[in-house]
Parts: C-alpha cells; sequence; structure tokens
C-alpha cells in the first residue's frame, strides 16, 4: 500500500505571534518535529513536508534544534534547505514499514508552497502535486500543529483503507466530525487540486459524492497548538503524560 504523507508545515502563525512550529519543549525538540517523528515511525511510504517561503526552519530534522531523536533520519549533515528525494523502498528489505534510521532520508521531502498566503487549499495542492509522481494509492494530509498525533494513529488510518480501497476517503473523528489527519484515496487526487481558499478539504468529507468511514479518537487527542494559550494547556499535558 503505497501511501504517502502531507505534513502541512506552511502556517502563518498569526495567532501565536510567533513561529510556533520552532517552539522549544523542555527537552529540546520543536513543536513542528513531535507529529513529523511520529509519520516517520509510520507505515506511510514518503512523507512531503510543505513549507512556505522564507521559513524558518529550525524545527527540520537535522537543522540545529530539529528533532534530536530523529536527527539522523534526515541526515545530520545536511542543510535544513535540503530537499530528500523520495524513493521506493525495496519490499524485499523492508515488507511493511521503515525499521531503522537508514529509511527515513529517502522517505522524507520538502516542498515550499508559493501560494501558503492564499489558504491551505494552496498548501494541499503542492504536497498532491509532489505526492502523486508516486504513483500513490492515497495520501494521507496531517497538520503540523497537531503534535499529539502518533504513529500507531497514522498506522490505523492506513489500516483502514488497505481493508476496504474501494473507499474515497478515511477520516479521523472528534466527536462524529471528520478531522484531520485525513487519508484520501488516488482517485480524489484531481479534486484535491482544485481545492480553494483556507477550508482545505473540509467539502469533500461533506460531500456525498464520495464515500468514507471516519474512525473515532478522543477529543484531547486533537489537541492543536494556535495561540500561546495552546501552548501553555499543552505543555501542561505534555508535562503530565511524561
Amino acid at each position: 500500500m503505497n501511501v504517502i504523507g502531507i505534513y502541512l508545515a506552511a502556517g502563518q502563525s498569526s495567532r501565536m505571534g510567533t513561529a510556533k512550529l520552532s517552539l522549544e519543549l523542555p527537552d529540546g525538540r520543536r513543536l513542528g518535529t513531535l507529529a513529523l517523528a511520529e509519520a516517520l515511525l509510520s507505515r506511510l511510504a514518503g512523507i512531503v513536508a510543505v513549507t512556505r517561503p522564507g521559513q524558518r526552519l529550525d524545527w527540520w530534522p537535522g537543522s540545529p534544534g530539529g528533532d534530536r531523536h530523529h536527527r539522523a533520519e534526515a541526515g545530520d549533515d545536511e542543510p535544513p534547505e535540503l530537499t530528500v528525494n523520495l524513493q521506493r523502498r525495496s519490499e524485499a528489505s523492508c515488507p511493511d514499514r521503515p525499521d531503522g534510521p537508514q529509511e527515513a532520508s529517502g522517505r522524507l521531502r520538502r516542498t515550499v508552497s508559493i501560494r501558503a498566503a492564499e489558504g491551505m487549499a494552496y498548501s494541499i495542492r503542492a504536497g498532491v502535486e509532489v505526492a502523486r509522481e508516486r504513483g500513490v494509492n492515497a495520501v494521507l494530509i496531517m497538520l503540523a500543529d497537531q503534535p499529539l498525533v502518533t504513529a500507531a494513529w497514522i498506522d490505523a488510518l492506513i489500516a483502514a483503507f488497505a481493508e476496504d480501497p474501494g473507499l474515497d476517503f478515511v477520516a479521523s473523528s472528534r466527536e462524529g466530525k471528520p478531522m484531520p489527519p485525513v487519508l484520501f484515496s488516488a482517485r480524489l487526487l484531481d479534486e484535491l487540486q482544485r481545492l480553494e481558499g483556507d477550508a482545505g478539504a473540509r467539502r469533500l468529507l461533506a460531500s456525498p459524492k464520495y464515500r468514507g468511514i471516519c474512525v473515532p479518537r478522543s477529543a484531547s487527542d486533537f489537541t492543536d497548538v494556535d495561540t500561546p494559550a495552546d501552548w501553555e494547556t499543552f505543555l501542561a499535558l505534555w508535562s503530565r503524560n511524561g
């Protein structure tokens, strides 16, 4: 199952007042690395991180201040501006999921959305454009400011799609409402590349034209960090959970 993750990291951080993905946890990791590190541990065949022009990248794996636990996976000697080529994993050497640092340098790529400031849709479009070069079965869209997303959560969405590849989407859900991360079948790539504005892919999830399922999660799993108050709430939660 060739599923590529699209990691949306091009937000303006306007409500935070500072570059939120660069916010530092007590252990030295940056907010922007948390969900990305989990994506690298998941069954995703590759990850395309979408950033904006001129963005601060001290959270990027391998950069000073990036996730120290996954720095080797993106290459310690590589500058943060480097785009790492996506490479197909050999089924003979890695049949299901990556098993070591050597895999990540071939699975992680960064692309810049020059229209990111016009809305989330343009970041999605930029990520899909790169992902579809891989001949994907599906893409999984995730947000860089959802730091509690885990590899197991991502894998559950992939597994649900693998059980029924006829689905158009598999969404996470909070109290019955579809939420990211969301997996979209390759059949919807053209629709994703026609999105406009800042509503993301909500209209596709709401359309009766498409068949999908929701995988429920607890409300706290969807913690996102948009404001200074959100950051303080997240730090408190992080401290309690170790």
